[in-house]
């Protein structure tokens, strides 16, 4: 399903609407994966955030099978998140069970019926915080578009996330 400005819009709104809310981090993480799962009309969305050891954990997620496969990607080191923050680029596979980049992770993925991602990093400066993705359970040629819309939507969301510890750390 290709995305559209209209869904673009509409979940920047929502993400702005969320940026002058009474709300802590966890909260916003949890509007944000619900947003990104909407807007991107897709079978799941999580968010992974680093540790103090700069290591990525699962904060967020749809639903127990994409937060199941966050955490396979951080026993086995590999995957498109890992990738994703590692790179500090968009990784995406539009189809697990042909793509050969993370065999540990894609057969997992496959064997819990994903077959597509679409991982973005979460800027921070010249770093990453960590990752927003989205899952598919057919294949899925990513568009331009989709692509697109992933990054403006992880830049306010890490936006989103700094604003709200900051003022977190000011109270």
């Amino acid at each position: 399903m290709e995305i559209s400005l209209e869904d673009v819009r509409h979940a920047l709104i929502e993400l702005g609407r969320l940026r002058f809310g009474e709300m802590g981090v966890e909260e916003a993480i949890r509007e944000i994966v619900a947003t990104t799962h909407s807007m991107f009309a897709v079978d799941g969305a999580g968010l992974m955030l680093t540790d103090t050891a700069h290591h990525l954990r699962s904060v967020a997620a749809s639903d127990d099978r994409f937060a199941h496969l966050e955490e396979l990607q951080v026993r086995h080191q590999e995957g498109p998140c890992i990738e994703a923050y590692d790179t500090k680029e968009l990784i995406g596979a539009t189809d697990l069970e042909q793509d050969g980049r993370w065999p540990l992770f894609s057969k997992a993925a496959v064997n819990r019926e994903v077959r597509a991602v679409l991982a973005s990093p979460l800027p921070y400066n010249q770093d990453a915080v960590g990752v927003v993705a989205v899952l598919s359970e057919r294949s899925r040629p990513w568009s331009p578009a989709n692509e697109l819309a992933l990054l403006a939507f992880t830049d306010l969301a890490a936006l989103l996330i700094a604003s709200i510890i900051q003022g977190e750390q000011q109270s």
